[in-house]
């Protein structure tokens, strides 16, 4: 399979970009080594392509920030999805999961290490949730998750309404845009196709983290300095379910669908370094000690 190799000569970090074998398609995936002998090994999950205006770079720095503090870490494609080949329409969360375990096997070869964890943003995070296994408790990152796919869908139908009105279009009733998937089996929203096969979907964060005990770090951006209630009740629930929960509020909000275009670059955003700091701390101790570690004040 093809690939390039790149040592940033300021960090001394190097960088693979290759095509894997995944589980029906070949795969597209990058694998940051650390200079030093790594601590460990992250999996980065990201969300569907709707978002990857306003995550693609957020996860290469996330990446960057991770290597030169000693963790091995894979980025990867979904099938359909960016580099990788496949179709997009016959996408499931069964499927970007399978995916997901192909970039774990290729990860573990480069890394070589046992003590694994997984970062998982917005949608990634019902891939990640599942993605290391229950055998034992294993460091999750959980970067403004969605919690249940019918929310997030319900909101994705908003997002759609509101780009009809704004172009003086007229729009459609959650009636005619499911009549639009059953017979052309995709809606577009904001430029992108959303298939049928992620819409019938049905799944919650909760359910697909089991019940097994599980470390795990939520990030949530927002102005209010609160977390929101969603994510309150969600927590609340993983306790009883004894898994250890920390939390990290970013202060600064983050807009997944709308904003500039072209979006303001990344590195200038006040809430990126903040929350690569945190998250970066986070799994460094997590991977190394495998317990409960302090967040940074």
């Amino acid at each position: 399979m093809p690939s390039s190799t790149w040592v940033d000569p300021g960090t001394r970090v190097t960088e693979i970009t290759e095509f894997f074998e995944g589980p029906q398609d070949v795969l597209f995936g990058c694998t940051y080594i650390p200079p030093q002998a790594p601590v460990g090994a992250v999996l980065v999950c990201s969300s569907l392509e709707i978002e990857s205006v306003h995550s693609h770079r957020l996860e290469v720095l996330l990446a960057r920030h991770l290597a030169r503090r000693g963790v091995t870490v894979q980025r990867f494609h979904y099938r359909g999805a960016g580099h990788s080949r496949g179709e997009a329409s016959r996408s499931t969360l069964e499927t970007m999961r399978a995916d997901a375990g192909a970039a774990l096997r290729r990860l573990c070869q480069r890394a070589a290490s046992d003590s694994l964890g997984v970062v998982g943003i917005r949608f990634g995070a019902l891939v990640a949730a599942g993605a290391l296994g229950f055998e034992r408790p294993r460091p999750i990152a959980l970067w403004q998750p969605v919690l249940q796919t019918s929310a997030y869908f319900r909101e994705l139908l908003r997002i759609k309404r509101m780009q009809e009105l704004r172009w003086g279009r007229q729009t459609q009733s959650p009636e005619e845009v499911a009549d639009v998937l059953s017979q052309q089996g995709f809606v577009d929203v904001l430029g992108w196709p959303f298939y049928r096969s992620l819409y019938d979907e049905t799944a919650s964060l909760t359910d697909e983290l089991g019940r097994e005990p599980q470390h795990l770090l939520l990030v949530e951006f927002g102005s209010s300095g609160d977390l929101s209630g969603p994510n309150r009740v969600a927590i609340e629930c993983w306790r009883e379910r004894a898994h250890i929960v920390d939390t990290c509020m970013i202060a600064g909000k983050r807009d997944w669908w709308f904003g500039n275009t072209p979006p303001p670059p990344e590195e200038s955003r006040p809430e990126v370094r903040p929350a690569l700091d945190a998250t970066a701390h986070w799994f460094q101790y997590a991977l190394a000690h495998r317990c409960e570690c302090p967040l940074p004040s």
